[in-house]
């Protein structure tokens, strides 16, 4: 698709010039003389024709010679003798090039004109030779210009999918080293109930296993993802919060309120993950004081993950790390923040999803 776009673009160049090559002949040289006739339009459409192709192997002669270049002379490592070896070259080349082809046809016309007019006209040529040496000249300089412009054009355009490219595999290393620092602290939590449990009731450390073996093959499976469905992370959510109900019993409660039109948006993994671990890790869990934790969508592709406020006493300092990681990955993608409130004893983070075509369409490049 690209090499079409770059080829018509090209074709649109090369026309616009070809019709100011013309109107450029058809003011400047003498015996011309600007009409509206048939005869007069049918002449000028055959001159341009003429000379939009002369215009197109002047142009592909010269990709041969600016690939040669190319090969010793780069734009990166020598931008000043490249722009003079350039210039100059398809100077000479284009002028010799063109002139051959101008002389050439010439000279063809020249030999179904009559001999008595052909030396009729032998003496007003010299005019017309000079004023088409500067027109050639005039060209070739706009000819220089343009294609420069195109050629710096395209490497711009190269240049920014390659920026894109590597912008993006960057943005994925980091959001996979993320993940990463989240995953070992989650298993062994959960190693670490494991181990009660089996004391306790070998049946139901059966299905903590499964539970478990659940939350980590959604992990596996979502390993390298930048974005997630909103509903493949709530089911991982359930079993993720199960593991700890099996610790905390009904002193940990959730309610869960997602609106189905929502279940194909997008998140970042883990995300739900993070904010639960936080609410269960910084908060009072007891029979006394329950901790509720809610996940509902709003207005504007908003998901909240709310809880009631019950902070645990601890000379340990916070150290954020979770909401810095979330905070991070939105960052990193480019989107909306999260937006954090705390206030009258209930704690929420609001979430942004993202819609399945906007993000197809931000990495189609």
């Amino acid at each position: 698709m690209k090499i079409i776009t770059d080829n018509l673009r090209k074709i649109e160049i090369l026309a616009a010039l070809s019709l100011l090559m013309t109107l450029m002949y058809h003011n400047w040289l003498p015996g011309h003389k600007v009409e509206f006739s048939g005869s007069y339009l049918l002449h000028f459409f055959a001159d341009s024709l003429f000379n939009f192709v002369l215009i197109l192997i002047t142009w592909e002669a010269n990709m041969r010679v600016n690939s040669w270049l190319d090969r010793g002379y780069k734009w990166e490592a020598h931008p000043i003798k490249r722009l003079s070896l350039q210039v100059s070259l398809n100077t000479v080349h284009s002028f010799l090039l063109m002139f051959t082809i101008i002389s050439g046809y010439g000279f063809m016309l020249s030999l179904m004109i009559p001999e008595s007019v052909r030396r009729a006209q032998v003496s007003g040529a010299y005019p017309v030779i000079r004023n088409s040496i500067y027109l050639l000249l005039v060209i070739l300089l706009l000819y220089q210009v343009t294609y420069i412009s195109f050629y710096f054009f395209r490497q711009w355009s190269s240049a920014l999918v390659e920026k894109e490219r590597l912008r993006r595999e960057n943005i994925s290393a980091q959001l996979l080293a993320l993940q990463a620092q989240v995953n070992p602290h989650f298993l062994f939590n959960s190693l670490s109930s494991l181990v009660s449990l089996i004391e306790a009731d070998k049946e139901q450390a059966v299905e903590f296993v499964q539970e478990l073996a659940s939350v980590y093959r959604y992990l596996l499976q979502q390993k390298g993802e930048t974005l997630v469905k909103v509903c493949d992370e709530m089911e991982f959510i359930r079993s993720y919060i199960y593991l700890h109900k099996v610790r905390c019993g009904e002193n940990l409660r959730t309610e869960i309120n997602i609106d189905k039109k929502y279940s194909s948006y997008l998140i970042p993994p883990q995300t739900l993950q993070i904010l639960a671990e936080n609410a269960i890790k910084h908060n009072i869990v007891s029979s006394s004081k329950p901790l509720t934790l809610k996940f509902y969508t709003g207005e504007n592709m908003q998901l909240y993950v709310e809880n009631n406020l019950q902070k645990k006493i601890s000379t340990q300092k916070h150290t954020g790390l979770g909401l810095k990681n979330i905070s991070e990955r939105y960052g990193l993608l480019g989107r909306m923040n999260i937006k954090i409130e705390d206030t009258n004893g209930i704690y929420r983070v609001s979430i942004p999803m993202i819609k399945p075509e906007e993000w197809n369409e931000s990495t189609d490049y």
